[in-house]
């Protein structure tokens, strides 16, 4: 039987395409090998991340507690900069601060 051009071409692709997979499976079969280099993970230690994450945590609230004291216990001077009229018809007067009538 003779073989037209197209017909070899196949022949020959599903040569080199069955080659690949045997390859490919052989390399699988047998895993790595000694020259390829390994990932290794850092395994978490969840108990150092939780101690690490409530320190965070104990002085978040600590210097809330501060600030709250502060707040509570001391007379705070606000200075509002910027220009007096730019805002002046869209602001809201301030909690406790009696609101101005025309």
């Amino acid at each position: 039987m003779a073989m037209d051009g197209r017909s070899r071409g196949r022949r020959v692709l599903r040569v080199v395409a069955g080659a690949a997979l045997v390859l490919t499976g052989l390399r699988v079969w047998t895993g790595p090998t000694g020259w390829e280099s390994q990932a290794y993970a850092q395994i978490p230690n969840a108990g150092a991340q939780r101690a690490e994450l409530l320190d965070e945590v104990r002085r978040t609230n600590q210097l809330l507690e501060e600030l709250l004291t502060l707040l509570r216990t001391k007379t705070l001077k606000v200075e509002v900069q910027g220009e007096a009229g730019a805002n002046a018809k869209g602001t809201r007067p301030a909690t406790g601060a009696a609101p101005q009538r025309p």
